[in-house]
Order: structure tokens, then sequence, then C-alpha cells
């Protein structure tokens, strides 16, 4: 609404603005919004105004996520390092059972370095196909569970004071 119906709602006499609530959108534009604000300001004469940056609902909102996120690298690498002890184990067993075959072929003149090489092209194989499926499945579990702590966040600071301030600024008179 104008600052003239706002201000007859206040009951104000005057055809100032006394007082201004402005919401961006995203918070990187927080410190864009707060210069170019403060140069327009400086622009009118003989005023003067406050310009104050409200982020309290953004901070709260962004520092358990940010733990989120701290918490999650953790757990990425943890389970990296114990995938790769147990994939270890089990290409060790594979080996162990593959000795009679090892030992045939040797038998029969191929050299070790073929016999590797096979076995790894047999690794290869079966960990590109693991890992696309990995990455297909782990991204879309990752955008479910995110989208749900996302969701969760939101609600509960909406219950303590709702999202309307969540980047705002005051100016006053």
């Amino acid at each position: 609404m104008s600052y003239t119906v706002a201000n007859k709602f206040m009951k104000v006499a005057s055809d100032k603005v006394e007082l201004a609530t402005l919401f961006v959108e995203y918070p990187m534009e927080i410190d864009n919004f707060t210069s170019w604000a403060t140069d327009e300001l400086a622009q009118i004469k003989n005023e003067d105004f406050i310009l104050d940056a409200n982020s309290h609902m953004f901070d709260q909102m962004a520092g358990p996520l940010e733990s989120l996120g701290s918490i999650s690298k953790a757990i990425v690498y943890l389970v990296t390092f114990a995938g790769a002890i147990i994939l270890a184990l089990i290409i060790m067993m594979s080996i162990r059972e593959r000795k009679y075959e090892i030992g045939v072929l040797l038998s029969i003149g191929e050299k070790k370095w073929k016999i590797i090489g096979q076995f790894l092209g047999e690794l290869l194989i079966v960990m590109t196909v693991a890992f696309g499926i990995s990455a297909a499945s782990g991204n879309m579990v990752a955008n479910q569970i995110g989208g749900h702590l996302l969701e969760n966040q939101i609600q509960s600071t909406q219950n303590e004071g709702g999202m309307m301030g969540l980047f705002s600024f005051l100016v006053q008179r």
C-alpha cells in the first residue's frame, strides 16, 4: 500500500514516511542492498535515516544447517573409509578363492601381469557400475533428506516467530 494510506491507518498527520521495512529474497544480497540503500538514503537532503539490517532469523536457520553440513561431511569420510576397507577385504577373499584358477593360468604360460590386469579390469567394471548406481541413488536420497530437514527447520522457525523479517531492513527517520 502507499505510504499515505498506511499513515491514515496509523493516524499520522504528515505525509512523510516514518518507518519502512524492506525484504531481501536472497541472503547473499544483504551486503549489496545495504550499501545501495545507504547511498540512496544519503542522497535525500535534510533527513536523518537509520538503516538496520535484521538477519536474525536467517542466522538462526543457517547455524543448524551449517553444523549439519559439517556432520554429514564427516559421515561421508567415515563411510568412504569403511567402504574401502570392506572392499579390500572382499577382494582379498575373492583372490584367495581363485587360487586354482590363477595356478592353471600360470601353468599354461600366462604372464603374471596379464592375470593381475584381468583382476584389475574386473574390479574396474564392478566399481564403475557400483559408482553409477550410488551416484544416482545417493543424490536422490540426499535431496529428499535435505528437503525434509529444511522443512523441519523452516517449520520450527515459523513456530518461534514467523518468517517475516527473515532478511529485512528497518529504515527509520
